[in-house]
């Protein structure tokens, strides 16, 4: 697809690695690309919003929001694209729409309705979608999965050196931790060999300990950095399967998911809703019981079965898929 001259106003969360490959391949496509994280990300702004009461953090983000709407007085978009933007208001939605009356509104979500309710903001854009397929159905709009990266599907037929059985990478929240524990323990008697990187700052480990969340003999199974994205890709290189342990009440497929099976791994997963998913091969998928999880050795023994099932989950058909369509399903003529 070619944006070749097109300007594009980019707001979405802040990630390891994520916003800046989206953005090159806007890039890739032709676009100009001025990217604003959806809140401000720095130690200092972090603190006053945490420590400080509502109308000051009001004022903090109108100041940042300010600043966006005065360069789009400078740079007239011609597509105006949005990820999750859980901390921004419709007030600022219909400023943008009032300064760019022509241009294309797009807001993609990666987060479900119930934890990030956007459901007045579907109307100020063109075109919305969701990787939640229920939320999707619901607030009618269209249902477009996440997706993998080049470097994911480089290691696909990479399977020469696996030296781990099982390997995972993830965020601390819900009950990964207890999760992550019993896998452990489940690999120990089967003698598999368990990587895991369970990522949570060094302060919140601390809260965690002080407030009795977790015990001390927790922090091992802890890492206080976050992995880089080589770092993921070169554990995944050595991985005969990869661990995905979702949030309790979601239903769309994580981004773990299709990273996994974009890089010819196998996929544990405590997810159920994959079974029922586009995704689904049992092949390829292994959904275990987060509160009695029984691994499969067979499972993970058995050879990959060469596939281009998963293909459509490259990035590139990702980001043409949403910069291709508007609400009407006709093709965007830009």
């Amino acid at each position: 697809m070619d944006l070749t001259g097109k300007k594009v106003l980019f707001i979405a969360p802040k990630h390891y690695y994520l916003e800046g490959k989206i953005i090159d391949y806007l890039h890739m496509m032709g676009a100009e690309v001025t990217y604003y994280p959806e809140v401000v990300y720095n130690r200092v702004y972090t603190l006053i919003r945490d420590k400080t009461f509502s109308p000051l953090n009001k004022m903090l983000d109108a100041l940042y929001f300010n600043k966006i709407l005065r360069n789009i007085d400078k740079n007239q978009y011609d597509i105006f694209f949005l990820i999750r933007g859980g901390m921004i208001d419709v007030d600022f939605l219909e400023k943008i729409r009032n300064k760019l009356p022509n241009a294309y509104f797009v807001m993609y979500q990666w987060d479900s309705v119930i934890h990030n309710d956007y459901k007045s903001k579907i109307k100020y854009f063109d075109y919305s979608l969701t990787f939640d397929q229920v939320d999707a159905q619901k607030l009618h709009i269209d249902y477009l999965p996440l997706f993998y990266l080049q470097e994911c599907e480089n290691i696909q037929n990479m399977r020469d050196n696996m030296i781990f059985d099982i390997s995972f990478f993830g965020t601390f929240h819900s009950d990964r931790l207890s999760v992550i524990k019993k896998v452990a323990l489940e690999c120990k008697e089967k003698n598999l060999k368990f990587h895991y990187h369970l990522y949570a700052g060094k302060i919140n480990i601390f809260l965690l300990l002080l407030r009795r969340k977790i015990s001390f003999s927790d922090i091992k199974y802890f890492k206080s950095y976050g992995a880089s994205l080589s770092e993921i890709i070169q554990q995944y290189t050595i991985s005969k399967a990869v661990l995905d342990i979702e949030m309790t009440n979601q239903i769309g497929l994580t981004l773990r998911t299709l990273e996994t099976l974009g890089a010819g791994r196998k996929l544990l997963t405590t997810n159920l809703n994959v079974k029922d998913s586009e995704v689904f091969d049992k092949n390829f998928i292994q959904i275990i019981d987060r509160e009695k999880p029984r691994i499969n050795v067979d499972f993970l023994n058995s050879p990959i079965k060469e596939t281009n099932l998963y293909e459509q989950y490259h990035i590139s058909r990702w980001l043409m898929q949403i910069m291709s369509k508007n609400r009407d399903d006709e093709e965007l003529k830009i």
